[in-house]
């Protein structure tokens, strides 16, 4: 993510899950501050992240059946 190389789809959905690493955190924040296109569709992913954890949130909670 240094330079010109492109943010990958998997290190956006990490940085939305907290699960990016923290070495990488300055240089995404850095992209996303540049890129408002790129913002905005984090910002997109984030909402549909608390949307399915609000609406399926509750079957975590339940065990998983036998079969």
């Amino acid at each position: 993510m240094t330079g010109n190389t492109p943010i990958r789809e998997d290190e956006l959905h990490a940085f939305i899950d907290g699960a990016l690493d923290a070495a990488r955190m300055p240089a995404m924040e850095a992209a996303l501050a540049a890129d408002p296109a790129l913002a905005e569709r984090a910002a997109r992913f984030a909402d549909d992240r608390w949307m399915l954890k609000q609406v399926y949130g509750p079957l975590g909670d339940a065990p998983v059946p036998p079969q």
